[in-house]
């Protein structure tokens, strides 16, 4: 299954980004697939897919190491500053909420990363980019222009770090954490 580490988002702000991309919704012909409500998070490192031994090797490693350091607080307050097309306009397959980068969030992952190394699994090179995946475009599907524009940057303080799986089920990819930090 796959996995990711990721925080959660509080319920006034998955509202607030389901009627910012309300009107997007009504734009898009080539139909992406919306995150559900209840799957939104800020997302903080995708692991790829696993095997049940390396969820639980995972899991096991991140307890040792916040057992030696605390677990940092979530970041607060988060800032969603934009929306746009992830990895990037010419090759997005995401509408995404972009984040503004955090030095909380990249220290995390900083302490993580190491702790991690002996599970094998592979981190994406490319630089962070903190975001919240709103959507995934099909693979022949064309993103529209017309993104929405927010007038006020939106703040919010993140919930706990958590260790997600992903399930797919017959109505769409649901995440399920199963382990919480912090």
């Amino acid at each position: 299954m796959r996995a990711f580490l990721g925080y959660a988002i509080p319920p006034a702000t998955r509202q607030w980004l389901l009627d910012q991309c309300a009107p997007l919704k009504a734009l898009q012909t080539d139909t992406p697939l919306w995150v559900p409500s209840e799957n939104l998070h800020l997302t903080l490192l995708f692991l790829g897919h696993l095997s049940p031994a390396q969820h639980h090797d995972i899991d096991l490693r991140l307890q040792q190491l916040f057992a030696m350091l605390p677990p940092p607080p979530a970041p607060s307050p988060v800032e969603i500053n934009g929306f746009s097309l992830f990895p990037g306009h010419d090759k997005g397959r995401h509408y995404v909420a972009n984040i503004t980068p955090n030095v909380h969030l990249n220290s995390v992952r900083a302490r993580i990363l190491p702790a991690l190394e002996p599970v094998a699994i592979s981190v994406d090179a490319r630089p962070y980019h903190p975001h919240i995946t709103l959507a995934r475009l099909a693979k022949n599907s064309i993103p529209v222009n017309g993104l929405p524009v927010i007038s006020l940057l939106h703040h919010f303080d993140a919930g706990p770090l958590r260790l997600f799986v992903s399930q797919p089920t017959a109505t769409g990819v649901r995440y399920h954490p199963i382990a919480s930090y912090g």
